[in-house]
């Protein structure tokens, strides 16, 4: 009888044995973050085409799977796989889906995960069994397994889930290498040697420019490996960060003037519009080749509030490296030191630009670069005619360089460009495929997300640009259950009173703690812990994410939501609740220690 056995082996020989061929070929973060993307697409698409022979086709698929991978995975594993199980037939039968809509989620889903291989320059892991005695039963079992190997291989990886933690990207140190010091020494000789520059308006030269061996100090700094390290320890040895030398200068700053393109550096700015690369950056270096005492850079999104920004005073040697395409920043005369306009005034510093990018997607951050390094020569030559504006023509001009750096601030300190972008697209694919449905899987709950990943990894977090995230994309999902109940409205006490009473109470609670306290201040090391005792504190447990857990279900019982969207509100919830649980296990590890007297709540 044994020979006509049928039941798999444990999980001690087959899981682990799958694992050893797996996870060596999926190693890069770049390939798991695809595989997790275009896996679910396919196996969606697949259930979406058994659910047009009947629904619960899929539905009795999944769960067969669910069932028969428990007796055979970790439990841990096992659990994480039906929640994605569950969550890919719920996609399949909620969403609306044509057949060629699903034949091209299938077909996506597969190419997806050979470019994803392809792109990265890691080998599949059916290709080291193809071909051998059984390949075709070992395809099976890869398949059936697949979706449990990418969750563990996550798993293995937790730094995967940094990406959705907007970090502090500010990098800062200082040269001491003999060579970096010998060739700032070279540069700083020679535009002393330049002779009286204009005070009106800042000057530029470019590395063409440069004569021997001014050039050559240029070129040493710019491929200078203590520079290159400042940078890499922003991102970590996974990244590789490469010298992008078309658009390097070297800059001599001037007083600060009125209307010329010259007083965007006197403006809160974003240096160029190529934001929307993920996993790429283009950095700009500035590095101090004068002393100074009074010209100060400024980033209003990394510091205690916009109005009170980080702020770094460059001297000699000093290098300061920011995105260039994504940080708002301004300089700005202070008190200390000699006017730029007095003979030992003028601050004189390099711009050198590095693009970063994964190693294994060199490329892309080449690619980045010099589309970056495109628009920079562009914008330089708008600049030059506008820094000195004398004809109607360059008086236009100017005005536009300073309109536009308004617009960008307003964009970048408020939504985001990245963020803007992204909502405007998913509109414009779901209003494409008609799907009221797709638009808010695609939006309406990454707060969560930025919530669940911050609290879970407090080091290097950019503040400002967590506070903006979570309040555009919290704004936005709240925004979207507004329309949808307002587009079939009909009066409904009930729901109303538990809408009032529950967003009222959860307003309560933020009000009580203040903005910092409620966006993770405490655990971000941004304020004291404190208790808060003040209503509805003390009262009701967990009141914040409670009360907007009893406003949401008040929106679940108005007729229009149950109508358009009656799966939406149970998932905000269920993702409520994961932070909660996040929440009580942070409560129970700092019990004990002081710092239990506030935990900070997301509403």
């Amino acid at each position: 009888m044994s020979a006509l056995r049928t039941v798999p082996p444990a999980p001690d020989v087959r899981w682990p044995t799958l694992k050893a061929g797996f996870h060596p070929c999926h190693q890069s973060a770049a390939n798991l973050w695809m595989h997790a993307v275009t896996t679910p697409l396919g196996m969606v698409g697949t259930m979406a085409l058994l659910a047009m022979i009947h629904p619960v086709v899929p539905a009795a698929a999944a769960i067969w799977a669910a069932v028969w991978l428990l007796e055979r995975l970790p439990w841990r594993v096992a659990a994480a796989t039906a929640v994605a199980f569950a969550a890919m037939l719920a996609a399949a039968l909620l969403l609306s889906w044509t057949f060629w809509g699903a034949v091209a989620a299938v077909v996506v889903g597969y190419a997806g995960q050979e470019a994803a291989h392809w792109l990265v320059g890691e080998p599949t892991f059916q290709s080291s069994y193809q071909g051998q005695q059984g390949w075709l039963g070992q395809l099976a079992e890869h398949t059936v397994f697949l979706v449990p190997l990418i969750l563990d291989g996550m798993a293995r990886h937790p730094e995967l889930f940094r990406p959705f933690v907007p970090a502090d990207r500010i990098a800062h140190g200082t040269l001491a290498g003999a060579d970096e010091l010998s060739s700032l020494g070279t540069l700083a000789g020679w535009v002393a040697g330049q002779g009286e520059l204009p005070m009106d308006r800042t000057t530029h030269w470019w590395p063409r420019d440069l004569p021997a061996p001014a050039s050559e100090a240029f070129q040493q700094l710019a491929t200078s490996q203590e520079v290159i390290a400042i940078i890499q320890e922003r991102f970590g040895d996974d990244y590789v960060v490469a010298p992008v030398h078309r658009m390097n200068e070297v800059y001599v700053a001037a007083e600060k003037p009125e209307r010329t393109s010259d007083t965007v550096f006197y403006m809160s700015h974003i240096d160029g519009p190529l934001a929307l690369f993920p996993s790429s950056s283009v950095f700009r270096c500035l590095v101090a080749i004068t002393p100074n005492e009074r010209v100060a850079t400024h980033f209003p999104m990394d510091g205690a509030t916009y109005d009170a920004p980080r702020t770094f005073v460059l001297d000699t040697a000093d290098v300061l490296g920011f995105d260039f395409n994504r940080e708002l920043h301004y300089i700005s005369e202070q008190g200390a030191g000699p006017r730029l306009s007095e003979p030992d005034g003028r601050r004189v510093t390099l711009k050198l630009h590095f693009s970063i990018a994964p190693k294994a997607l060199p490329w892309w951050g080449w690619l980045h670069g010099q589309l970056t390094g495109r628009y920079n020569e562009i914008a330089r030559q708008v600049f030059l005619d506008t820094i000195a504006p004398k004809t109607l023509r360059e008086r236009l001009g100017a005005v536009w360089v300073l309109s536009t750096t308004r617009a960008f601030e307003v964009v970048q300190r408020w939504t985001g460009a990245t963020n803007l972008a992204y909502v405007l697209l998913a509109g414009a694919v779901s209003y494409a495929l008609g799907s009221l449905s797709l638009f808010v899987v695609l939006t309406s709950f990454v707060h969560y997300g930025l919530y669940i990943a911050t609290f879970a990894h407090r080091e290097g977090v950019s503040y400002g640009h967590f506070l903006r995230d979570s309040m555009f994309f919290k704004a936005v999902s709240m925004g979207t259950l507004v329309a949808v109940a307002l587009a079939d409205f009909s009066l409904q006490p009930l729901a109303l009173a538990m809408i009032a009473a529950g967003f009222g109470t959860a307003a309560a609670a933020a009000a009580a703690l203040g903005k910092e306290r409620t966006y993770f201040g405490v655990e971000l090391g941004r304020v004291a812990p404190k208790r808060v005792t003040r209503f509805p504190y003390g009262t009701i447990p967990h009141p914040m994410i409670l009360g907007a857990i009893v406003g949401l279900l008040g929106v679940h019982a108005l007729d229009g939501v149950q109508a358009a969207l009656p799966w939406v509100v149970p998932v905000h919830i269920a993702l409520y609740l994961v932070h909660l649980i996040q929440e009580q296990i942070d409560y129970q590890r700092r019990k004990g220690t002081g710092e239990e007297a506030n935990i900070s709540a997301v509403s």
